[in-house]
């Protein structure tokens, strides 16, 4: 139905958006029907994101992130966070489009979400997903959302208004230390175990994994030194900005 009548879908994208995020969700029944569904958010990203009214690229953003967090599929969720940064970099693009439609659409509070009312809002919300994302329990995850995330930052940060920087560095970067910290400090010594195969399960076969890396300890610690650079970089960047 997307893929034929996408540019008629008009009022009806929350619902669609909202039908494919619930599918997200669901982590009883990982599979064929996720792997859909995401099929589906790809489609829209690809095809129909300069569609979708300004007031559902909050849960467009959402779903993205939801598909991200999902613990079956490794593979997908690698490929929400790619989608994120394709949306960031639209978001860059289009900032004038956006400002605009901003202006001229009305908000009524009936979303049982908080809704976003300017574009630095709806760029808090992007960076909110790579930030949860970025203590994820899967070492590809988090070191790839944490990446995203101080890329966006370093790429697109300048777009922000000084105001919301606050709540960049309150609600983002300092969170993120914090988090990952906690983690690296209370992580054990086993040692892991890394399958080949989609999401690394059990069926997978046996990978070796590098000594640097071959404890939970040692992963989260190798994502401490990601963060902490990538927050030590950000703020030399925009230290203007945020001081």
């Amino acid at each position: 139905v997307l893929q034929c009548c996408g540019d008629e879908v008009g009022s009806a994208w929350p619902l669609v958006l909202a039908m494919l995020k619930s599918v997200a969700q669901d982590c009883e029944e990982p599979g064929a029907r996720h792997m859909k569904a995401f099929m589906c958010v790809q489609l829209i990203r690809n095809d129909f994101l300069s569609a979708l009214p300004v007031d559902c690229l909050q849960l467009l953003l959402t779903t993205v992130g939801a598909f991200g967090m999902q613990p079956s599929d490794l593979n997908m969720s690698l490929t929400a966070i790619t989608l994120l940064w394709n949306i960031a970099d639209f978001f860059g693009r289009e900032r004038s489009a956006l400002l605009s439609a901003f202006s001229e659409v009305g908000f009524h509070g009936s979303s049982a979400a908080p809704q976003v009312h300017n574009v630095d809002a709806l760029w808090l919300v992007l960076y909110h997903q790579l930030r949860v994302l970025s203590v994820d329990q899967r070492i590809e995850v988090r070191n790839s959302a944490l990446r995203t995330l101080f890329t966006a930052l370093e790429t697109h940060g300048d777009l922000l208004e000084q105001t919301s920087w606050a709540q960049v560095v309150n609600e983002l970067l300092l969170p993120v230390l914090r988090d990952v910290r906690e983690s690296a400090l209370s992580a054990g010594d086993a040692s892991v175990e890394q399958r080949l195969g989609n999401g690394g399960g059990a069926s997978g076969e046996a990978m070796l994994i590098h000594h640097t890396r071959n404890t939970e300890s040692k992963q989260w610690h190798a994502t401490w030194d990601t963060a902490f650079q990538g927050v030590a970089r950000t703020f030399q960047i925009f230290l203007p900005v945020v001081r």
